[in-house]
């Protein structure tokens, strides 16, 4: 499936490790955000938009407009880049048969997949940006990327813990596979951190589920919206 904004932890943090942003830069969110020399809008959650946008604030009221940008500031290589270094487009390596490694946009895929649908545009990057477009992730492939949010490593999931040939055999470990850091910087990944945690503790999309909680959630919704659409129109 598309990820659509459960993505955007990761772009945020991608856009910190790359340097085309700091956690503190602010972009302004009008409701619609537009390539120049378009026509064709793409659109906030909110049609008035979110005003002036932080990092972490992209992330708990989930502001598309913030990673429109990100991701054609950043460029489609360099987004494709992190990405994969995040897992995606890959099979996480889970021992289980039948795995899929899903879909990574890029031009080369676009070439190779989808060429009636011409080059790579500006377009393509954008809705990239947040999760859309020609993206494809597994559950797993995001529970592992989320998981290296929250320990700094991307680690391959895994189910069998021993192994033996015969019933007469001592178990034996199965040996764990190599792990790598999702960034050098503990400072970038605090600061996603804290936008997820404010998602459901602060001002964030989340805020319903926090009743009655007794310990702290670092969350990131995520919903299948119409981004694109003509000039100003109205969408329900």
């Amino acid at each position: 499936v598309a990820p659509g904004s459960t993505i955007k932890p990761l772009l945020a943090l991608a856009g910190l490790d790359s340097g085309t942003r700091r956690a503190e830069d602010k972009i302004l969110s009008t409701g619609m955000f537009y390539l120049p020399g378009q026509k064709r809008g793409y659109g906030d959650s909110h049609r008035g938009g979110h005003g002036w946008t932080d990092l972490r604030k992209s992330i708990y009221q989930s502001v598309n407009t913030y990673y429109y940008k990100l991701a054609l500031d950043m460029g489609i290589d360099k987004v494709d880049a992190y990405m994969a270094n995040y897992g995606f487009g890959r099979p996480t390596g889970v021992d289980l048969a039948g795995e899929i490694e899903g879909i990574l946009p890029s031009p080369a895929w676009k070439a190779a997949h989808a060429p009636k649908q011409g080059k790579w545009y500006p377009g393509d990057t954008v809705i990239t940006g947040i999760g859309q477009g020609f993206w494809k992730v597994t559950p797993l492939q995001l529970a592992q990327a989320t998981g290296g949010l929250a320990s700094g490593w991307l680690r391959a999931p895994h189910l069998v813990k021993d192994t033996r040939s015969n019933f007469d055999a001592p178990w034996r470990p199965v040996p764990l596979k190599p792990a790598h850091r999702m960034s050098d910087s503990p400072a970038h990944l605090q600061a996603v951190t804290e936008g997820m945690v404010a998602t459901v503790h602060g001002y964030g999309t989340a805020t319903n589920i926090r009743a009655g909680l007794t310990y702290t959630i670092a969350s990131k919704t995520g919903t299948a919206q119409v981004v694109s659409r003509r000039g100003n129109a109205a969408l329900n």
